[in-house]
């Protein structure tokens, strides 16, 4: 196996910064670059719709302190976009002008905010939450607002919304089925969810879908539903998904693109000596967008690079709501596949207002929710993963 002269990595988030600590672990020489079109060294993405109000602890919030890039050699070129690569010369082309020369390139590159074409979403005062900066806007804005309006009720929107609240008399969430969380989360969970956003004032608008964000003189004044009901609003928050960064290698001999660039569970793209990992890349099929996805793609992306053979297992995909006043897990099967014969365990605290519910099919363990304590999760998660039986696992979990 020829080992690499220089690795470089495109993006900082948990996949880039996690394939730089582990290029480190097993060769503190090799010269390792990572570049960013960010301006902040890598930090936890998932605190960015809890720290609107409050701002952000940085002691907390960045994945590796900037003396961890010092002490480990690495190079760290923030501030700058990469339009292109050349995988024959190895060259990655800047933007403003300038080349960049590599062996080995991981490409860590993200997604963005998908923003659908509603019309005046252009608006001064109607934002997205992908990166920092979008939260430091946010945050500026919130003085003299007294309106809010967040459209998509997933688990980003919603932590956006609970934060809000914190700070803005009137925040509502615009949500198109009528559960809160709904592909993911149980009946039961969503019921929770519902009871916490009623208890802090946070209002939700099933059933609902926007027709237009409405505003004066350039500024937002309003959402209008598609069944006629306008919402005030002097501030407007996009929570409806993600897309995928998959520029650099569109159209490029070699490598696959559809919504994610598809890569083998080596994390290889097809064209020579370029890796993709995290939001950015698909294995298997699928491309759930969560951290330990991501973590998980830069330890396998590494270790081939360094020449074992290490193959990705997809990660197993969970929900974590942790809010002011609620705390909820859900993992696997939410109970509402039709045409699946169910067998259900239910279990409730009336005191603590804590319940678990678990879902088996043919005696396996297929899903489960915990509701208020969820101390449990680790041994549901493993459970889940060994795919085990009713009785072991209850057995194991009371």
């Amino acid at each position: 196996m020829k080992m690499p002269k220089k690795i470089t990595i495109i993006g900082n988030g948990a996949a880039g910064t996690t394939a730089a600590i582990e290029v480190r672990k097993r060769d503190m020489d090799i010269p390792l670059e990572i570049i960013s079109r960010e301006s902040a060294y890598g930090y936890n993405r998932p605190m960015l719709t809890r720290t609107i109000v409050s701002g952000v602890d940085e002691s907390l919030f960045y994945i590796k302190p900037k003396q961890w890039y010092d002490e480990n050699n690495i190079t760290v070129t923030l501030g700058t976009r990469v339009n292109g690569i050349d995988p024959v010369s190895k060259k990655l082309i800047i933007d403003g002008g300038g080349e960049k020369d590599y062996d080995v390139l991981i490409l860590a590159t993200g997604a963005d905010a998908f923003v659908p074409p509603i019309p005046g979403h252009e608006l001064d005062g109607v934002f997205s939450i992908r990166i920092w900066d979008d939260t430091k806007k946010i945050h500026d804005r919130l003085e003299g607002t007294t309106d809010a309006v967040v459209i998509g009720g997933g688990v980003l929107g919603l932590e956006a919304a609970w934060d809000l609240k914190k700070a803005i008399k009137n925040v509502t969430v615009i949500e198109r089925s009528d559960a809160m969380i709904s592909r993911q989360l149980d009946q039961v969970g969503s019921d929770a969810m519902k009871k916490a956003a009623d208890e802090i004032g946070l209002k939700v608008a099933f059933n609902a879908d926007t027709d237009a964000i409405e505003g004066s003189d350039g500024k937002v004044t309003g959402v209008k539903l598609k069944s006629g009901d306008v919402l005030d609003a002097q501030m407007v928050i996009i929570s409806t998904g993600i897309k995928q960064n998959t520029e650099l290698l569109k159209d490029m001999d070699g490598a696959e693109v559809a919504k994610s660039i598809i890569v083998n569970d080596k994390m290889e793209t097809g064209v020579p000596d370029v890796y993709a990992i995290g939001d950015c890349a698909e294995s298997g099929g699928v491309n759930f967008g969560i951290w330990p996805q991501a973590l998980d793609m830069a330890k396998t992306a590494v270790a081939n690079i360094f020449g074992d053979d290490k193959h990705y297992v997809p990660a197993v995909p969970v929900n974590m709501v942790g809010l002011s006043n609620i705390r909820l897990f859900a993992i696997g099967d939410n109970g509402k596949k039709e045409g699946v014969d169910y067998d259900i365990f239910e279990k409730t605290d009336d005191a603590s207002g804590s319940s678990e519910r678990f879902y088996f099919v043919d005696d396996k363990l297929v899903g489960g929710t915990l509701i208020g304590d969820i101390s449990k999760l680790a041994k549901l998660q493993s459970a889940f993963k060994e795919n085990k039986g009713k009785d072991e696992f209850l057995k194991e979990i009371k």
